[in-house]
């Protein structure tokens, strides 16, 4: 075969294994109503892929079929956990429902289940979403000698 009559068969070929893998793969959306809601952060079978106004347009989620674990986090949120089961070519829509923790303890406690569940700590390269104790230098005000951090 010559030159001319292979690039075209090969570029067809390409064209058609693109087209069968978009097929294959499946589509995940998320609804969220507040602005809280949509500048959450998304991780999907334990991997960050990120917030959720972010995943739409060009930047939709595609993932391949089977059972996936949605993760939704916002600091002082209790977290937002949703089994689904993709099937090939489906588009599937999260609504996300973030829900206000409690008490800040609450949040301290399901930081803490996470980390169990996932074996991991923030020092050991967990997210470091959360900060607990704000801790900020002021200017010394005149006259005295006050020095050292302030907690707030």
């Amino acid at each position: 075969m010559s030159k001319r009559r292979v690039l075209p068969l090969v570029m067809i070929l390409l064209v058609g294994v693109v087209c069968a893998e978009d097929r294959v793969q499946s589509e995940l959306k998320f609804a969220a109503h507040s602005n809280d809601e949509k500048t959450a952060g998304v991780w999907v079978d334990g991997q960050y892929v990120g917030f959720v106004k972010e995943l739409e347009g060009d930047k939709k989620l595609k993932l391949l079929p089977g059972k996936h674990e949605i993760v939704i986090r916002q600091a002082w949120y209790n977290e937002f956990v949703k089994q689904v089961v993709l099937e090939p070519g489906q588009t599937s829509v999260v609504n996300v429902s973030l829900v206000r923790a409690a008490h800040p303890q609450a949040h301290a406690d399901a930081c803490a289940d996470r980390q169990r569940r996932t074996g991991r700590s923030a020092r050991q390269g967990g997210d470091i979403q959360h900060v607990h104790v704000l801790v900020c230098r002021m200017p010394r005000p005149r006259g005295r000698s006050a020095s050292g951090p302030v907690h707030l």
